[in-house]
C-alpha cells in the first residue's frame, strides 16, 4: 500500500466442526428353554451376562490470530472463529447438528427428526425357562459410558498505527463456541415367567441367586474460549476506529440412565446360598465453561483520536441429569433353605452434577498527548446457568423463568426424580437368613458460577477529552434438584395378605440424601481517570444484576401394607430416612470512580446501580408407614420399629455492595459527583412450596 491509499484489511478466520456418535448395547437372553448342571461346586455354574463398554474421548482446538503494524492508512483487522462440537453416546443421530437447537429450544414435536434416543446399555434375559443349578445363577447386566471432550478456541488481533496524518481502522474479533455431550445408558437384568407358566422355575441346589444390574455413566467437559483485540496508536493528528471484541459460548451436557433389576412371576428355591436382586445406577456429570474476553485502545500524540474499546462476553451453559435404579420381585415366591440364607432387594443410585461457569471480561481505553480525544470502553458480561439433577426441562432455559416467576410446569416436562425404589410385591418369602429390601439414594449438585467485567478509561495530557467507561454486569444462575428413595413390601389387590418369614431379621429401608452448594460471583469495576491541563472525561457508569434460583425436593418412604411379617430372630425395622440440604451464596461487588486532576480538569459523574434477587426453596419429607398388616417377633429380644427421620437445612449468604466515589482536584476544574444505589431481595422456604416465590 501507500500512505494515500493504505494497507487495507487483515483478516483470520478458522472454523470446527466435530461430530463423534457411538452407538452400542450388549444382549444375553434366555428364552424358552431349560438350563440344567448337574457339576458339584459353588461357582456360578449358570450365567446370563451382558456387559456393554463404550468410550468416547474428543478433543477440539481452533485458532485465529492476526496482527497489522503500518504506518499508512489502514482499514480493519478482524479475526474470527468458530467451533462447534457435538460428541453422542446412545442416540440415533439422524441430524446431529440440530440436536443441539433441540436440546436448548426443547420443543418435543421436533425431537424426533433430530435423534431418536436407542440407550448404550446391556440387557440380560432369562424368560419362560427352567433352571436347575448344582451351583449358582447369576443373571447380569453391566453397562458403562464415558464421554470426555475437551474444545478450545481463541483469537486474537492487533493493529498498530503510527505516523503522522495516519487513518487507522478498527481491530475486531469474534469468537463463537457451542458444546453438546449427551449419553443415554441403561442395564436391564431380570427373570420374567408369563402368566400360567408350570412351576418350578428356579432351582438351585448348593447355590446362590443373584440378578444384577449395573449402569455407570460419566460426562467430562472442558470448554475454554479466549479472544482479544488491540488498537494502538501513535503520532501526530492521525487516528484509530478503536479495538470492540465479541464472544460468545454455549454449553449443553446430558444424561439419562437408569438400571432396573427385577424377578417376575418366578419360584426360586436356594438350598444353599442367598437370592439377591440389586440395581445400581452411578451417573456423573463434571462440566467446565471457560470465557475470557479483553478490549483494549491506547492513542497517544499530537491530535490523535481513537474509537472506544468495546468487549463484550456471553456464557450459557445448561446441564441435566437424570437417573434411576428400580430393584423388584412381583408376584413370585422365594425361599432359602440353607444356613443364614438371606433374601435382599435393593436399589442404589448416586448421582453427581459439579458445574463451573467462569466468564471474565475487560476492556481499558486510553489517550495521552496534545489536543486528542476519543477512546473510552465499555465491557458487557452476560452469564446464564442452569442446573438440573432429576428434573427433565424440555426447554431448560424457559425454566429458568417459570422457576422464577411462579408459573405452572405440566408434569410431562417435569419428569422423575433422581430416585431409587427396592420393592417386593404380591412376593412369599421364606428365608433363613436376613429379609431386607433396601433404597438408597444419594444426589449431589454442585454450581459454581462467576461473571466479572471491568472497563477503565483514561485522558492525560493539554486538553485531551475522553470517552465513558461504561461496565455492565449480569448472571442468572438456576439450580433444581429432586431426590427420592423408596422401599416397599406389599399386596397390591387389598384383599390377600402376603407372609414375609426371616430366621435372622426383617429390614424395609429407605434413605434419601439431597445436597445443593451454589455459589455465585460477581465483580463489576467501572474506571474514568483524566489529569493534565483541559482535559476531561463524560464519567462512568456500572450495573450489576444477580438472579439465583436453587430448589431442592427430597423425599424418602418405607411401607409395608397388606403383609404378615415374621422374624423368628432379630428385628423388624421400617425406616425412612431423609437428608436435604441447600447451600447458596452470593457475592456482588460493583465500584464506580471517576478522578480528574489538574488544571481546568473536568469529570462526568460515577454511577453505580447494584441488584441482588436470590431464592432457595427446600421440601423435604420423610414417611414410614405401616397399614393393614401383622409384625411379629419370636426371637429374644425382637424389636420392632417403624421410624421416620427427615433433616432438611437452609444456609443462605447474599451480599450485595455498591461502590461510587468522584474525585475532583486541581485549579479551576469540575465534576458532576457520585451515585450508588443498591437493591437486595432475599426469599428463602422450608417446608413450603410457594407457587409464586418472588
Amino acid at each position: 500500500g501507500s500512505r494515500r491509499y493504505g494497507s487495507g484489511r487483515s483478516l483470520a478466520a478458522s472454523g470446527t466442526i466435530g461430530v463423534n456418535i457411538v452407538l452400542g448395547s450388549a444382549a444375553a437372553d434366555v428364552v424358552d428353554s431349560r438350563l440344567t448342571t448337574t457339576s458339584t461346586g459353588l461357582e456360578k455354574n449358570v450365567s446370563v451376562v451382558a456387559n456393554n463398554t463404550a468410550r468416547l474421548i474428543a478433543n477440539s482446538v481452533s485458532t485465529a490470530d492476526v496482527t497489522l503494524s503500518t504506518e499508512t492508512n489502514s482499514q480493519q483487522t478482524r479475526a474470527r472463529t468458530n467451533a462447534m462440537a457435538l460428541n453422542v453416546s446412545g442416540f440415533n443421530a439422524r441430524n446431529a447438528l440440530f440436536m443441539t437447537l433441540d436440546a436448548l429450544l426443547g420443543d418435543p414435536a421436533a425431537a424426533n427428526p433430530f435423534g431418536v434416543e436407542s440407550p448404550a446399555g446391556a440387557t440380560a434375559t432369562m424368560l419362560d425357562s427352567v433352571v436347575t443349578a448344582t451351583g449358582e445363577l447369576l443373571v447380569s447386566a453391566n453397562s458403562d459410558s464415558e464421554i470426555s471432550a475437551s474444545i478450545g478456541n481463541t483469537t486474537n488481533a492487533s493493529l498498530n498505527v503510527d505516523g503522522r496524518g495516519v487513518r487507522g481502522g478498527q481491530s475486531l474479533t469474534m469468537g463463537g463456541l457451542t458444546a453438546m455431550n449427551k449419553i443415554s445408558g441403561s442395564a436391564q437384568a431380570q427373570i420374567k415367567y408369563s402368566p400360567g407358566f408350570v412351576h418350578p422355575q428356579v432351582d438351585l441346589q448348593i447355590g446362590s441367586l443373584e440378578v444384577l444390574a449395573i449402569d455407570t455413566a460419566n460426562i467430562l467437559s472442558s470448554i475454554t474460549i479466549g479472544t482479544s483485540t488491540a488498537v494502538s496508536a501513535d503520532g501526530n493528528s492521525g487516528s484509530s476506529q478503536g479495538a470492540r471484541t465479541i464472544s460468545g459460548a454455549v454449553s449443553l451436557n446430558f444424561f439419562s440412565g437408569g438400571a432396573s433389576a427385577g424377578i417376575d412371576n418366578a419360584n426360586v428355591n436356594a438350598n444353599v446360598g442367598n437370592i439377591r436382586v440389586s440395581a445400581a445406577e452411578s451417573a456423573m456429570v463434571h462440566g467446565s465453561v471457560i470465557s475470557e474476553v479483553e478490549a483494549s485502545s491506547t492513542t497517544s500524540g499530537f491530535g490523535m483520536t481513537s474509537g472506544p474499546s468495546l468487549a463484550r462476553s456471553g456464557v450459557i451453559a445448561v446441564n441435566l441429569v437424570q437417573s434411576s435404579a428400580d430393584a423388584s420381585v412381583t408376584d413370585s415366591n422365594l425361599t432359602t433353605t440353607g444356613v443364614a440364607g438371606d433374601v435382599t432387594v435393593e436399589a442404589i443410585n448416586n448421582a453427581q452434577l459439579t458445574a463451573t461457569a467462569i466468564n471474565a471480561a475487560t476492556s481499558t481505553g486510553e489517550v495521552s498527548g496534545v489536543g486528542g480525544g476519543g477512546s473510552g470502553s465499555t465491557t458487557r458480561g452476560f452469564t446464564l446457568a442452569v442446573n438440573s439433577l432429576g428434573v427433565s426441562l424440555q426447554n431448560a432455559i424457559m425454566g429458568t423463568v417459570d422457576s422464577l416467576l411462579g408459573g405452572s410446569v405440566p408434569d410431562a416436562l417435569l419428569g422423575s426424580p433422581s430416585d431409587a425404589t427396592a420393592r417386593l410385591v404380591d412376593t412369599i418369602v421364606t428365608a433363613t437368613g436376613q429379609v431386607s429390601v433396601t433404597a438408597l439414594a444419594d444426589s449431589t449438585l454442585d454450581s459454581d458460577v462467576s461473571n466479572t467485567t471491568s472497563a477503565s478509561g483514561s485522558a492525560s495530557g493539554l486538553g485531551v477529552k475522553g470517552r465513558q467507561s461504561l461496565a455492565n454486569g449480569s448472571a442468572v444462575s438456576i439450580n433444581k434438584l429432586n431426590s427420592g428413595a423408596s422401599a416397599s413390601i406389599e399386596s397390591s389387590d387389598g384383599t390377600t395378605s402376603e407372609t414375609i418369614a426371616a430366621a435372622a431379621g426383617i429390614s424395609i429401608t429407605a434413605s434419601d440424601t439431597a445436597n445443593l452448594d451454589s455459589t455465585i460471583t460477581l465483580g463489576t469495576s467501572t474506571v474514568a481517570d483524566s489529569s493534565g491541563v483541559g482535559s476531561g472525561v463524560p464519567g462512568a457508569r456500572g450495573t450489576g444484576s444477580v438472579v439465583s434460583f436453587n430448589d431442592v425436593v427430597g423425599g424418602a418412604s418405607a411401607t409395608v401394607d397388606d403383609t404378615d411379617l415374621t422374624a423368628g430372630g432379630g428385628n423388624i425395622l421400617v425406616s425412612a430416612k431423609e437428608s436435604a440440604t441447600i447451600q447458596s451464596s452470593v457475592l456482588n461487588e460493583l465500584e464506580s470512580s471517576t478522578d480528574a486532576g489538574g488544571l481546568a480538569a473536568t469529570s462526568g459523574p460515577s454511577l453505580a446501580r447494584s441488584g441482588v434477587i436470590a431464592v432457595n426453596l427446600v421440601q423435604s419429607a420423610a414417611d414410614a408407614s405401616v397399614t393393614d398388616s401383622k409384625l411379629t417377633t419370636t426371637g429374644v429380644a425382637g424389636d420392632v420399629t417403624v421410624e421416620a427421620i427427615n433433616e432438611a437445612q437452609l444456609t443462605a449468604t447474599a451480599i450485595n455492595a455498591a461502590t461510587s466515589t468522584g474525585e475532583v482536584s486541581g485549579v479551576g476544574g469540575g465534576g458532576t459527583g457520585s451515585t450508588a444505589r443498591g437493591f437486595t431481595l432475599a426469599v428463602n422456604s422450608l417446608g413450603v412450596s410457594l407457587q409464586n416465590a418472588i
